[in-house]
């Protein structure tokens, strides 16, 4: 099976386990009184039942290293909420029904755009695709190994604090990176799991994990791989010299941003 079979199956087994889920649940809504939405406990069941298919979607995308799954989260997330806000419709007073209703409806128009963007993201890429190409780049000179990601602090050489305040400007500016923080004595620099989403996006998927680079006015630089990035990436090591790769590579873009060349500095952040 080719690698884009394998993607789109993935994807569609997902898909396939949370609209069946769905039809499931909608058919005891209908079948059966006592889990039928109409009555108080029914609708008690009801919602115990959606809120329970979102917990286990939860837990499955967080679990699972296939981006398909994670992509299509806040899509599916927003489905199911939905449902809910139109199950409890038949509860509200006015004028909490059009609030319900209007936001319900959001969501029902939200939930197949961002599904189908998440089919657009996903099928037909390369897993790694989906990688910051900072991270693809740390991999030179390192092997496959059992390390584990974990958080480590590295020393850095020629250290100019003045440099990474300039860098960090400079990947908000661009959204070469999903969020930088510039502190007057720290600069923290966050990658989701995903490159290239929309900022909106990455800031739903940063609970699944992130890649964490936080350098002080004291030259010490602390990283942290988020481990599904680190398992998809195939383990590189040793896991101190990928650290030290990725802490170079943003030590020379600091360089370069500092010295004023940045075009060499955006293409050394992207493909």
């Amino acid at each position: 099976m080719s690698r884009m079979s394998r993607r789109l199956s993935g994807y569609a087994k997902a898909a396939a386990i949370v609209v069946l889920a769905g039809l499931v649940v909608a058919a005891l809504g209908l079948l059966l009184p006592g889990f039928s939405p109409s009555t108080a406990a029914g609708t008690i069941v009801y919602l115990s039942a959606v809120l329970a298919l979102g917990l286990a979607y939860t837990v499955i995308a967080v679990l699972r290293d296939g981006h398909e799954t994670l992509v299509a989260w806040p899509g599916v997330i927003s489905l199911l909420a939905g449902s809910v806000l139109w199950i409890l419709l038949g509860t509200m007073d006015p004028p909490w029904i059009a609030v319900f209703a209007v936001t319900a409806l959001f969501f029902f128009t939200a939930a197949p755009v961002l599904l189908f963007k998440a089919l657009q993201i996903t099928v037909g890429r390369d897993p790694l695709d989906l990688v910051y190409p900072l991270l693809l780049k740390s991999m030179l000179g390192t092997r496959s190994s059992r390390d584990r990601p974990s958080s480590m602090t590295i020393p850095l050489e020629g250290f100019r604090f003045r440099d990474w305040g300039e860098l960090a400007r400079f990947l908000k500016q661009e959204r070469l990176t999903d969020f930088v923080f510039l502190r007057r004595e720290t600069v923290t620099i966050r990658m989701a799991r995903i490159a290239g989403l929309p900022r909106f996006w990455s800031l739903l998927l940063l609970p699944f994990g992130w890649t964490v680079l936080r350098v002080d006015s004291h030259g010490r630089a602390a990283v942290c791989v988020d481990g599904h990035t680190y398992r998809l990436l195939g383990r590189p090591g040793p896991y101190t010299r990928f650290c030290r790769n990725l802490v170079d590579s943003f030590s020379m873009m600091a360089s370069l941003v500092s010295s004023g060349r940045l075009d060499e500095a955006r293409q050394m952040a992207s493909r």
